[in-house]
């Protein structure tokens, strides 16, 4: 069941954030890191309303933000609609990877964002990411452009789904 985050599910998410962490570590993505996501980003995400969880049997399997954040930032990208809710800090509890959380997650965005009347669904990861990049194509998603950032390795590959007059039921 997707429900908005509250306070006490920070130690959950934290958990999950940890776990993610470990696993891009052993994948060599180096998207989340030790620093970000941090904590307190989590709890102004929950301050904020746009972040959400999933939750089977009381258990919190995965999360993601949903905001306008940063939706007019990357203008290296060639985006297809102009009014767009963004995804960040998507991540799947470990004992629940494989097994379609992800992808209902994913669908579950993009019908909050349709529902508050966005037009596209803009998301990004790194390109090492191919679990990530494999499920933003399963949902629908297309591939815009990519960023090369100071710093890191890897380039950061940036996705939208048009969302207008679709029927995501």
């Amino acid at each position: 069941m997707l429900r908005k985050a509250q306070m006490e599910d920070l130690p959950d998410i934290m958990e999950i954030v940890a776990d993610a962490v470990d696993s891009m570590r052993q994948e060599g993505i180096c998207q989340w890191n030790a620093k970000y996501p941090a904590r307190d980003i989590f709890a102004a995400d929950i301050e904020s309303g746009a972040l959400y969880v999933d939750e089977e049997t009381g258990r919190i399997v995965g999360m993601f933000a949903l905001d306008e954040k940063n939706a007019q930032l990357f203008t290296a990208v060639h985006w297809s609609a102009e009014n767009s809710a963004v995804l960040h800090r998507f991540a799947v509890a470990a004992q629940s990877r494989s097994c379609g959380v992800g992808e209902v997650m994913l669908r579950a965005a993009q019908r909050l964002a349709q529902k508050a009347g966005f037009d596209s669904l803009r998301g990004s990861t790194q390109e090492n990411n191919l679990r990530m990049r494999r499920l933003f194509a399963r949902c629908g998603f297309h591939l815009t452009g990519d960023i090369q950032y100071p710093g890191y390795e890897q380039r950061f590959f940036y996705y939208e789904v048009l969302l207008r007059g679709r029927n995501l039921a």
